[in-house]
């Protein structure tokens, strides 16, 4: 996955549009759509912005450190799982699920 594919990810796990986060940071829509197709590359004062605002790790954002991104990938699967595999999922780490 490239720079911009997980900048777009983290940002919509988050619930953020490309809108509201050029907004919060101060820039324009257009500029954050660059830095997720890949046509252009924040510098490093917008870089620490978008991984406070988006709360993502600059290894995994990098590529350093591939790990984030798999626990990510599992969160979200939990988090579109019934209530069933919830449970099971709970069940299997042996805690309590809280539905």
């Amino acid at each position: 996955m490239t720079f911009g594919e997980k900048l777009a990810q983290a940002r919509k796990r988050k619930g953020l549009t490309q809108k509201e986060v050029a907004a919060i940071i101060g820039i324009a829509k257009s500029t954050l759509t660059g830095y997720e197709k890949g046509t252009r590359e924040p510098n490093l004062l917008r870089i620490k912005q978008l991984i406070k605002i988006l709360d993502i790790d600059s290894d995994y954002l990098f590529g350093i450190d591939e790990k984030q991104g798999e626990y990510l990938e599992l969160i979200d699967a939990y988090a579109k799982a019934d209530e069933r595999h919830r449970n099971i999922v709970c069940a299997a780490l042996g805690i309590k699920f809280i539905g």
